[in-house]
Order: structure tokens, then C-alpha cells, then sequence
């Protein structure tokens, strides 16, 4: 307290720099508010957009919006943290917002943050069925090569029923992913081939689907995990009547907080249960 405010911000600055070293994760969230009370604001952002970012992969929603609040209050890095904004109500399926908070940025933005953006809002058009527009925020990106790229046009192609066109764009994604090395791009195209085939090829969909699995696991990939679980439980119900990997995949996306995924698993849970025991089972799921 007796200290003038040049040494606090030099004694806060070396706090952080010691907590940052130690490296936990309450440790990184001490580091952040000292920096900011040392009037780095930006750095003290840097530090919050990367446990954004890992709360994210992990399912922690809500933990992820409360940070992306706070950096809001604190007006540091706004169009950082629209993209993180763009990413979280897409997971979460509110495709609408997430095309509205990244289209406001969108002319803030420049450079890598601009491409990077650009591939956000598209994921956040798929969500919303809006397949042209996909396209055109790929096309925006300008990164031709990136995975995430071929990925996202896989996605739009079979939205609009180019079945051919997306498992080419596809397989160039699971190609690409041997110099990106990009598991959450990987775990996509599997996905996509997997629902692809699906109906012709139901053993090739399986495999697709589990080893998207296998990787989202591996590399702690909630989201990926969830749909890659929610894509082996629709193969399993294509040929028997109940699906218990349906009903883990509905629990595993309620538990991250991916609401959109889990609700599409019980209405495919609720179809099962009006096969096997008729239209008074369908009360409780419909509720």
C-alpha cells in the first residue's frame, strides 16, 4: 500500500512473470489480473483468450462465456474476442448470434485475424444451413490450402447434396492433415466421410466415425468426441432398435454443455422408442 504506482506495476509485472513460470492454471488467472493492474491490459487478454480457448476444447461452456465477458468489460483485443465469441455460440449452436457478433468484427479485422474470422463465420453458416454463404466465407479467407478450408467446403457441398464434390473436398482435408497436423480438422473430414457413407457403406462409416473418436480423445477434443460418438450411435441405429451409444453420445454433449448435439440425440432416442414401444413412450422425450 505504501508503495508508488511505478513500483507497484513493476512488483505486479514480476508476480506474473513468476506465476506464469509455475504454470498452473489458477496461477495463469492471478498472472492475468496483475498484469492488468499493472496497466498491460493487452498481455492480461492474451492470457484469458487462451483459457478461453481451452475451456472450449474441453466442453467447459459456460466457464468460456464468463471469461469472454469479462475480457468484453475490460475492452482488450475486441476482435480476438469476437472470433472466440463466433467459435462458442457456434458450438453451442446458436449459429445466428455467432454470425452477427463476427460480422460486426469482420471490418476490424486484418491480416490473419481476418482469415482466421473468415473460417469461423463459415463454420457458423454451416450451423445455420446456409450453404452459399459458407462458400463465400471460405472464399473470403483466401487460404485455398488450409485444411480447415477444404473442410468447410466439404460440409457445404453436402448440405446442398454435391455428395460427390464433398467427399472429394473431404479427403483432400484427411490429406492435408499429413502437413497440418491439425486433429480437430481431421476429426471434421472424418466425420463427414462417415456421414457420407453412411448409407451405402455402413462398415466404412463406422470406421470413419471411430477413428474420430479414437483422435478427439487422444487429443482431449470434447466437441469432436461428442460427434464423432453421435455419428457411431446413428450407424448402430440404422440396424438395431435401441442405440446405447446414442443415449452415452446425448449424455456426453449434455455434460460439455453442447446443447444442439444433445438435443439431436434424443430425437433420434425418441424414434427408437416409438418403434419399439409405441406412441405413449414418446411423452417423457418429448417433454
Amino acid at each position: 500500500a505504501a508503495l508508488l504506482p511505478p513500483e507497484r506495476s513493476a512488483l505486479a509485472v514480476r508476480a506474473a512473470r513468476a506465476l506464469l513460470a509455475r504454470g498452473g492454471e489458477d496461477d495463469e488467472s492471478a498472472a492475468a489480473d496483475l498484469l492488468a493492474a499493472a496497466g498491460d491490459r493487452g498481455a492480461a487478454a492474451e492470457i484469458r483468450l487462451r483459457q478461453v480457448g481451452r475451456d472450449m476444447t474441453k466442453g467447459a461452456m459456460r466457464s468460456a462465456e464468463q471469461r469472454l465477458d469479462q475480457l468484453a468489460e475490460e475492452a482488450a483485443l475486441p476482435v480476438q474476442v469476437a472470433m472466440e465469441r463466433v467459435r462458442l455460440y457456434t458450438l453451442i449452436g446458436d449459429a445466428n448470434r455467432a454470425l452477427e457478433v463476427g460480422a460486426a468484427a469482420l471490418e476490424l479485422s486484418t491480416g490473419e485475424d481476418h482469415a482466421e474470422l473468415c473460417l469461423r463465420l463459415a463454420r457458423a453458416a454451416i450451423i445455420a444451413r446456409r450453404w452459399k454463404e459458407t462458400e463465400e466465407h471460405v472464399g473470403q479467407a483466401g487460404r485455398p490450402d488450409d485444411a480447415r478450408s477444404s473442410v468447410l467446403l466439404a460440409e457445404a457441398a453436402h448440405g446442398a447434396g454435391r455428395i460427390d464434390v464433398a467427399l472429394d473436398h473431404a479427403n483432400d482435408a484427411i490429406e492435408r492433415f499429413e502437413v497440418d497436423h491439425h486433429p480437430e480438422v481431421l476429426c471434421e473430414a472424418l466425420c463427414i466421410t462417415g456421414r457420407l457413407a453412411r448409407l451405402s457403406d455402413p462398415a466404412a462409416a463406422a470406421a470413419a466415425f471411430r477413428r474420430a473418436a479414437q483422435v478427439a480423445a487422444e487429443f482431449g477434443l470434447r466437441p469432436w468426441r461428442v460427434e464423432a460418438e453421435f455419428g457411431l450411435g446413428t450407424a448402430e441405429a440404422l440396424d438395431q432398435e435401441l442405440s446405447a451409444r446414442l443415449v452415452s453420445a446425448r449424455d456426453l454433449a449434455l455434460d460439455s454443455g453442447l446443447l444442439m448435439q444433445a438435443s439431436g440425440a434424443e430425437v433420434i432416442l425418441a424414434e427408437q422408442a416409438y418403434v419399439t414401444s409405441g406412441p405413449r413412450a414418446l411423452e417423457a422425450p418429448a417433454q
